[in-house]
């Protein structure tokens, strides 16, 4: 039940939505549009002005250096609005019959914050005219429903991976100002339901309920993985023939992966195609559901990660402040 989620891009396996569509292969030189001195430049200032003349004229270029800074903030900031307004206003308009898909999209270009974040780093090369020219790409997109409906599904792993991760820890916020009081499951795993990834929670509690000791789950660490995967405390996990031939009918392979101080169910999608929340939420339930009780009272590690304890030490402070 990991909190800090890991960062996953899984849109055409190994970019994101924006990198894919802004990022050109063209290297551009900025020298003088965002009037920075060339190497050059700064060595023949040093060799023919005086000392003073020389710090005089490094203050003034600091000064613009700010200032196109400001510009270029500036500029990221009005794109990012543009173009995140127009992929919400087109998912309201195209995407209605596919909720799931509306609302991955809606939530991906809602998020000015990140999304501004993610504009900068993709435009930070690219001139006001580039990015002009990425905004009318845009529109051109939004302009079929049937182009932007195929966007949307290439691209829907990415955007459910990006906004689960913000999406737990909001989740776990607003669980600890409603309710900061954990269950009993809740105290056994070290973390609210609500902080974990939601595709997998559900899965999560079934099987500590059924005796297993889990206390990892979701996405893969590796940021060019589509793996997801329970990490286990227990020592002896098995797979269940049925669980394995129900997966497969589907294109998913489920195996186990045995650590030193911990064992993994792990499930790899099926190549080729997409996978949505919801799917991979069908899936972890199978497994939930096919795994026997655990009575195998062995473990490898009671305590791998600290926060866990932290969680479940909060928790007891919370009933000696009750009574």
């Amino acid at each position: 039940m990991k909190e800090d989620f890991p960062k996953v891009s899984v849109s055409k396996l190994d970019t994101s939505p924006s990198e894919d569509i802004f990022s050109g292969d063209d290297d551009i030189n900025l020298d003088g549009v965002c009037g920075l001195h060339s190497e050059t430049q700064e060595e023949t200032n040093s060799d023919t002005l005086g000392q003073g003349e020389a710090e005089e004229e490094y203050s003034e270029d600091v000064g613009d250096q700010e200032v196109v800074l400001e510009d270029r903030e500036s500029m990221v900031s009005e794109a990012t609005e543009k173009i995140g307004s127009l992929f919400v206003e087109h998912a309201n308009k195209y995407l209605i019959d596919d909720p799931e898909l509306q609302n991955a999209v809606i939530d991906f270009y809602s998020d000015f914050d990140r999304l501004n974040t993610e504009l900068g780093n993709v435009f930070q090369d690219k001139t006001p005219e580039e990015v002009q020219e990425a905004i009318v790409g845009v529109e051109h997109l939004c302009e079929s429903e049937e182009t932007f409906k195929q966007f949307a599904e290439d691209y829907i792993e990415s955007f459910q991976s990006t906004t689960e991760r913000a999406g737990s820890f909001r989740r776990r916020d607003e669980r600890f100002k409603q309710n900061p009081n954990a269950s009993d499951v809740e105290y056994q795993l070290g973390a609210f339901k609500e902080s974990l990834e939601s595709q997998v929670s559900d899965a999560v509690f079934e099987l500590a309920e059924k005796g297993y000791r889990p206390f990892e789950s979701g996405m893969d660490e590796n940021v060019y993985s589509r793996e997801q995967f329970i990490g286990f405390y227990d020592t002896e996990i098995q797979i269940p023939d049925l669980l394995k031939e129900s997966l497969m009918e589907e294109g998913f392979t489920i195996y186990l992966r045995d650590m030193d101080d911990r064992t993994q169910i792990r499930i790899s999608p099926p190549g080729g195609r997409r996978v949505r929340s919801s799917e991979w939420k069908a899936v972890w339930d199978q497994v939930s559901h096919f795994m026997s009780d655990n009575v195998n009272e062995a473990v490898k590690s009671k305590n791998v990660y600290g926060y866990h304890q932290e969680f479940r030490d909060l928790q007891d402070g919370l009933k000696i402040f009750v009574k």
